[in-house]
């Protein structure tokens, strides 16, 4: 039997590495002589960077930043052997998991350090700037990051790019998104997302107004319409602001990484591909790594199963063509205790292992 592993990593417990690992061993726990492949994945969130540049061989580097707070931090990102394309997630400095629960607030959080992040690739003569969105604890419309890189606001809104870095004309920006939400309205980044960074109903409400404004004048400056464009929602709106400000193509995450990892060539001829992430629910069919992989598995007639850390079951999941849809998390178990490394992982290996027991 070939067996191809291939997850997300689970946030806040395990790497896509970690958890490929734990679902290989079980899968080995139950067929020894399996043949197990295993590549760990990303959708444009968390993690992104490092299997990009694993595909791409790239080197990392470690600059001065500011997390969502505006605390000081060292942050991570990838550059090529020529120096000339930098990988940087928004997660980074960014990130949801860099702001301890008590703090999240998405109307004070600000993307300054992604912002930094990119001028630094920039001084460093990067001319290509993938910037993996995803995991961000903003909802700030990217600008944050745009200030860092020179961009002022005016008081009517408008902006000055006078003060640009002067190496952004030269660069071309991509950005790889995991999720296809627009930047405004109900299914937009503030709705959808807000709550999970901390927003109450009222909050959510400004942050849509805010984002509604801003969404205007991006509009204005970039000539495009960038409240409702497909994916300009992505990290808090970051996305949209790459679009309209920087000229970035708004890219599908985890049609990027499986094209780099020639995922359709891995999966050619295999019995069975098992996926996963840290929560499996209604956003996971948006554009995500378990969505992605599912739909390479259509296309290459190979069954796909998926194991969630937890899942929140509901229609379109149930109407998926999942071979298997497996929670990880015992139901006698907490939350807290299930999200543990440690605890993450033996659940894993538990659920792989009856996975392949009862195929």
């Amino acid at each position: 039997m070939r067996v191809i592993v291939a997850p997300d990593s689970f946030k806040g417990s395990l790497t896509a590495a970690e958890a490929a690992d734990a679902i290989c061993d079980g899968v080995l726990d139950a067929m020894p002589d399996c043949d197990v492949t295993v590549v760990p994945l990303a959708d444009g969130g968390e993690g992104t960077s490092a299997v990009l540049a694993r595909a791409y061989g790239c080197r990392q580097i470690v600059a001065d930043a500011v997390d969502p707070l505006g605390r000081p931090i060292k942050a991570a990102y990838a550059l090529s052997a020529d120096g000339m394309t930098a990988i940087i997630d928004v997660a980074s400095a960014s990130g949801l998991t860099l702001v301890e629960p008590r703090y999240r607030n998405p109307l004070t959080a600000t993307t300054r350090g992604t912002g930094m992040l990119i001028a630094d690739a920039l001084d460093r003569g990067a001319c290509r700037i993938m910037v993996g969105l995803g995991g961000s604890a903003t909802n700030d419309g990217g600008r944050g990051m745009l200030e860092a890189l020179g961009y002022s606001f005016g008081d009517d809104e408008s902006i000055d790019d006078s003060r640009r870095h002067r190496a952004i004309d030269r660069a071309a920006f991509v950005a790889v998104c995991d999720v296809d939400t627009p930047m405004c309205g109900p299914t937009g980044a503030s709705h959808v997302f807000g709550p999970q960074k901390g927003a109450s109903p009222l909050m959510v409400d400004r942050l849509e107004r805010r984002m509604q404004a801003l969404a205007t004048v991006y509009s204005s400056y970039g000539g495009m319409d960038i409240a409702s464009m497909l994916r300009g929602g992505a990290a808090g709106g970051t996305a949209g602001a790459l679009a309209a400000v920087l000229g970035a193509g708004l890219c599908s995450g985890i049609d990027v990484v499986l094209e780099a990892v020639g995922f359709d060539r891995l999966i050619t001829g295999a019995d069975l591909v098992i996926t996963g992430e840290g929560r499996i629910d209604s956003q996971t069919l948006m554009g995500k790594t378990v969505a992605g992989v599912l739909a390479a598995g259509i296309r290459a007639d190979v069954a796909v199963a998926a194991i969630g850390g937890t899942i929140e079951w509901g229609t379109d999941l149930a109407d998926a063509p999942f071979a298997a849809l497996i929670e990880a998390k015992p139901v006698d178990m907490s939350l807290a205790e299930a999200m543990r490394c440690d605890v993450a992982g033996q659940n894993l290996r538990k659920a792989s292992k009856w996975l392949i027991t009862s195929m």
